[in-house]
């Protein structure tokens, strides 16, 4: 058996004074503020055993993620280097861009561009599928697709369960025990709902570890999809907050989920 840690990071927070709802428009890069918690997060990742010899370092195509995915890879080529090894590049997928969204190019606030304007209110009829844009389902597809394609490329291959020096998981708030067994897709709600703490990856399996910098919806319609089976969701009641790290292990083989876990380093970052 071998086994994989993918590690989804959520981008640092965005320069956005004019509260424009950017979805997938070009020009919207990290913040000063959005900068220092890409550095927080990667220094996090850098820190610990299984994230900092990822072999590999994925980014939406959007500026705010490539700029976080940025952040991320210059602290773990800087212990690679020191450890003689050579640098990661970027990789980008399209599958980890923004959810779309009808209300692009809109605010929230007053204006003649308000997003209450217009008749925009008339696609808030269906906030769980959503009504306004791309379906929870298809940006759960996509992710798991990329997901999935991931963890067959390394299936079968020289990394084997022989010790337990590679791919780990973060302990939650609820003290769950790094690589526990996800089998049913019956958990409750509040389990995502916990305030997790920032806490040292626990060593789980061997195996290799892979960083992917995403957007809050589908890490969070992934995290849905796999953990309860169904990608559906009340947004207000989202885990992902900015430059966190949601963390899955997977047997490559059977792309069974063993554990997963979630991180909020950069929280305190003013």
């Amino acid at each position: 058996m071998t086994y994989t840690t993918i590690h989804f990071v959520r981008h640092g927070e965005v320069h956005n004074p004019e509260h424009v709802l950017y979805e997938r428009l070009p020009g919207y890069h990290l913040s000063d503020r959005g900068r220092r918690m890409a550095q927080r997060t990667a220094q996090y990742l850098a820190a610990n055993a299984g994230p900092v010899q990822a072999i590999a370092v994925y980014s939406s195509p959007l500026e705010r993620a490539q700029e976080t995915a940025g952040c991320i890879l210059d602290a773990i080529n800087e212990v690679r280097e020191a450890q003689g090894e050579a640098d990661l590049a970027l990789r980008t997928d399209a599958r980890l861009i923004e959810a779309g969204n009808e209300f692009r190019g809109t605010t929230v606030g007053k204006g003649e561009g308000a997003l209450w304007r217009h008749g925009h209110w008339r696609l808030m009829g269906n906030p769980f599928r959503p009504s306004w844009g791309e379906s929870y389902r298809h940006i759960a597809e996509r992710m798991v697709d990329f997901t999935y394609e991931l963890l067959d490329s390394f299936a079968d291959s020289a990394v084997e369960d022989t010790a337990v020096l590679g791919a780990g998981l973060a302990v939650g708030a609820a003290g769950s025990a790094a690589g526990s067994a996800v089998d049913s897709a019956d958990v409750a709600d509040s389990q995502f709902d916990s305030q997790s703490q920032v806490r040292p990856f626990a060593p789980a399996f061997t195996g290799r570890d892979v960083i992917v910098v995403s957007h809050e919806s589908p890490i969070w319609c992934l995290r849905r999809a796999l953990v309860m089976g169904k990608p559906e969701h009340n947004m207000l009641k989202r885990q992902t907050a900015l430059a966190s790290v949601t963390s899955f292990t997977f047997e490559n083989e059977s792309h069974r989920l063993l554990g997963y876990a979630y991180a909020d380093p950069a929280k305190h970052v003013q």
